[in-house]
């Protein structure tokens, strides 16, 4: 089939049948939908004069031109609409010399779609504090504690360290504020 403005018109039909067949499908058209579908018989019915006529008419709503393609992905459909149309998202007109051309969409898992999006803010980098002395004095003792008190909860033994710390020897608190300054460093 040819591009529908080079059809010869060969009129099997008169304007009334055209009009008729028009209202037809002039329920598709609308500021939302810029191609018309078909059902395959229905469009092997109509002669060329028919086709003209719609092409026209959707090319009055649509203000560019259109072309009948048929559908390739499965159900046996004719679509009308400009060609730009049927190549968004995936889609391919293909025509064989002597042949009607065919709409074909590539399968969803081969098209890609970019998507533009705003790059993520910056967050703010946390610098983990250093241990200080008493948390690696606790980090130390905790497994001790919590082997020889089964079911203690971390409350807990937070309080058993903490009077622990506070009663341990200045050398002892020493031997633990030397290994907080190395971890600093």
């Amino acid at each position: 089939m040819a591009n529908p403005i080079n059809m010869i018109p060969n009129p099997q039909w008169n304007a009334t049948d055209y009009e008729a067949i028009w209202k037809g499908l002039e329920a598709q058209v609308n500021p939302f939908s810029q191609i018309l579908c078909l059902e395959g018989d229905f469009f092997r019915q109509l002669d060329d004069a028919a086709k003209l006529f719609i092409a026209r008419k959707l090319m009055e709503h649509v203000q560019e031109s259109v072309l009948y393609v048929n559908d390739g992905n499965g159900p046996d459909r004719v679509y009308l609409g400009a060609p730009r149309h049927f190549v968004v998202g995936g889609g391919m007109i293909l025509q064989i010399s002597g042949y009607a051309p065919y709409w074909i969409r590539r399968s969803v898992s081969k098209v890609v779609t970019a998507t533009v999006l705003a790059p993520p803010s910056p967050k703010d980098i946390k610098i983990p504090r250093p241990p200080n002395a008493y948390i690696l004095y606790r980090k130390e003792r905790h497994h001790h504690v919590k082997d020889a008190n089964p079911g203690i909860t971390n409350n807990e033994i937070s309080q058993i360290l903490g009077k622990a710390w506070n009663m341990e020897s200045n050398d002892v608190r020493q031997k633990y504020k030397d290994m907080s300054q190395q971890v600093k460093q």
